[in-house]
């Protein structure tokens, strides 16, 4: 027999269980998610440690530590150069060094860097670090007031400037009220220094590289603001964000969350005046004695170069970094282009009857070869179908290559981009549409005479929109709404011409044959084609009149298409 307590312990272990199975089902990634918050364990654990230590340990003292522990390993690499934590540790003493005795920097002044992506940022940053200074990290983007406001909103004494003619000129400009304020500017690079600014350079290759006293920044405590990060200034004037000790602990120990190894590579596009490149990119680097690969500035065309050429590890991701990354043209590896005829669109062939493979920077016809390996077994039915689509006898006798239909261009990177659909077809929206269809549909409009469709390039997409250049029977007044009708119910959106131009006449070749050359070149702007406009309003169920400012607004990427 069951004792009362046993039951009341098999009931609570059966409820538990069910409770569990439950759980598992309503939330069936618990088990991952559980696993994920326990990663943060440690970072947490990490910034604990560093904050409530006396005096807190501050992202220079992680620095130090890892000169000691891997003084030799690569720290920073920027384009074709390596710093490794020694050479930057020496910098950043140099800089220090200056600062402190010729220019009396103390502890808790406020100094501004306006530097773009390069080594100098990083041992000018850690340099004034290590003396205790509030570093306000100008966006190398603003200009005129903007700049002026920023620099002022951080109270700062003195101003940095790195290379490149555009911060420069940008300092220059505002250089007038600087000196008002009796704030110096300091020039980097070897480029001799204008009247106002003092040249930096060579004051730092003079001076001591001899180690910081750790009493000139003990005195900063979490709370303490350690530097200051500006928004973008979308709405207003750019705001100086106060970055506490304990943030920038707390953003560089977070990075241990992505689980790096000692041997990771860290991919930075990022500009470093931004907390996500400096505070979690540069910060974390430093937390966990990692490598930086440090771009000058993001590039999509460049990226996966570089990742390559620095064997980067791990990247930071932000906004759309990512989408700009997929909207880059693919490569091919195996693909042939060869010259075709626009008006025929058949390959153009030599004295030889052999195709003419093009350069790189000109469009041509993509072709796949036909192997063992790479068969085509074409489509059902109609066998003459298949046969359009082979091409035989391409570079040598006996060959075979498919016919894609599709006109690339290949650059000099062997980077590939999608020209156009040959032939009846073009492609809009990701789909392929027959003009011939879209034509049969319109050719059943009460009142048209003659309908001949084809794609028009449209700034900002890829592919072509549909475009109909239609002949009215004389007499007749065309009912645009009528016409949005009846090709919305005959045709997919994709296939749906988004533009219609009226005319009196259409081209044709001497065998009557309509011809679109002159037409795709036309276009849809209104200043340069004479006949009547029209394009298609989704909102209105209809097609409106298409006037430069409709244009201008497509030209421009303001219309939504």
């Amino acid at each position: 027999m069951v004792k009362p307590t046993e039951a009341a312990l098999y009931a609570a272990v059966g409820g538990i269980s069910t409770a569990v199975a439950a759980l598992n089902v309503l939330y069936p990634q618990i088990r991952s998610d559980l696993k994920f918050i326990r990663t943060f364990r440690g970072p947490i654990s990490r910034v604990r440690r560093y904050t409530t230590a006396q005096p807190p340990v501050s992202p220079v003292d992680r620095f130090l530590h890892q000169v000691q522990l891997q003084p030799d390993k690569p720290f920073v690499l920027f384009e074709d150069q390596l710093y490794t934590y020694r050479d930057m540790d020496v910098m950043s003493n140099k800089v220090a060094n200056y600062f402190r005795g010729e220019s009396g920097f103390n502890p808790g002044d406020n100094v501004a860097m306006l530097v773009y992506n390069e080594p100098a940022f990083v041992w000018t940053y850690l340099g004034l670090a290590k003396l205790g200074v509030k570093i306000a990290l100008l966006n190398t983007n603003h200009r005129s007031k903007s700049l002026l406001h920023c620099v002022t909103e951080a109270d700062t004494k003195a101003l940095i400037v790195g290379q490149g003619d555009a911060l420069l000129e940008a300092t220059m400009e505002i250089l007038p009220t600087l000196e008002e304020l009796g704030v110096r500017v300091w020039l980097q690079g070897d480029k001799p220094a204008p009247q106002g600014f003092l040249s930096l350079d060579d004051k730092i290759s003079q001076s001591s590289d001899q180690p910081i006293p750790f009493k000139l920044r003990e005195g900063i405590l979490v709370n303490d603001t350690f530097c200051y990060i500006f928004t973008s200034g979308t709405t207003g004037f750019p705001k100086a964000a106060k970055v506490t000790l304990g943030k920038a602990l707390g953003a560089a120990c977070i990075f241990g969350v992505s689980k790096p190894n000692d041997d990771d590579v860290l991919y930075v596009t990022l500009p470093l005046y931004h907390s996500g490149g400096l505070l979690f990119g540069l910060g974390g680097v430093i937390e966990y004695g990692l490598t930086m690969a440090l771009a000058r500035k993001f590039s999509a065309t460049r990226f996966w170069d570089d990742c390559r050429k620095y064997n980067a590890t791990m990247i930071q991701h932000i906004g759309e970094l990512l989408r700009y990354l997929c909207a880059q043209p693919k490569r091919l590896q195996a693909a042939y282009f060869v010259k075709v005829d626009p008006e025929t669109s058949e390959p153009i062939r030599d004295q030889n009857g052999r195709c003419i493979p093009v350069k790189p920077g000109e469009p041509g016809l993509l072709l796949g070869p036909v192997t063992d390996a790479t068969p085509f077994v074409g489509y059902q039915g109609d066998k003459r179908m298949t046969e359009k689509k082979i091409l035989r006898n391409v570079f040598k006798e006996g060959d075979i290559f498919f016919n894609t239909g599709d006109l690339l261009m290949v650059d000099k990177d062997y980077y590939v981009y999608f020209i156009d659909r040959l032939g009846d077809t073009y492609r809009w929206k990701g789909e392929n549409v027959a003009t011939t269809e879209v034509a049969e549909v319109l050719h059943d409009i009460d009142g048209v005479q003659e309908a001949n469709v084809y794609g028009v390039t449209v700034p900002g997409h890829d592919g072509r929109a549909g475009m109909a250049a239609i002949v009215v029977h004389p007499g007749h007044r065309p009912n645009m709404r009528d016409w949005y009708a009846h090709l919305s119910s005959r045709l997919p959106g994709y296939a749906r011409p988004l533009f219609l131009r009226l005319t009196q006449d259409l081209y044709h070749t001497s065998t009557l044959k309509q011809t679109k050359t002159q037409l795709v070149k036309d276009g849809f702007d209104p200043n340069a084609v004479t006949d009547s406009l029209y394009i298609r309003d989704d909102s209105k169920k209809t097609y409106v009149p298409l006037d430069s400012d409709v244009y201008k607004a497509i030209a421009v990427g303001k219309a939504k298409l």
